[in-house]
């Protein structure tokens, strides 16, 4: 059976929607683009001043984290996470991708790339 790698981007808070941003056709090539942060997918704003009472607002990257899942064809499929990642600040003022285990925070969600 054929299946794909779906790319998502997450904020720390779980109420904060997440965002399937697009999907590969092997994990080396989610991985890649995440690890690089292609197409800026962390959406780092680096030019905002640091938040002052409203967290949604901060410097550095707009999503927390990227999640792979493989996800075969058909209805509502239950997705296998591959690999989660965090959005780490680079001095330049961007940000990269880099390995990262499950976040307490989502321990309990499934089926994050297509809901």
């Amino acid at each position: 059976m054929k299946t794909i790698f779906l790319v998502t981007t997450l904020y720390k808070d779980v109420r904060r929607p997440s965002r399937c941003v697009g999907w590969f056709e092997t994990l080396a090539e989610a991985e890649e683009h995440i690890e690089n942060n292609r197409g800026d997918l962390a959406e780092t704003f680096p030019d905002l001043p640091p938040a002052k009472t409203n967290e949604e607002y901060r410097s550095g990257p707009s999503y927390d984290y990227a999640v792979v899942e493989e996800v075969g064809p058909g209805l509502y499929r239950e997705s296998n996470v591959v690999s989660w990642w965090r959005f780490v600040p680079e001095p330049s003022g961007t940000s990269k991708g880099q390995r990262y285990e499950c976040p307490p925070e989502y321990k309990n969600v499934v089926a994050l790339g297509i809901g």
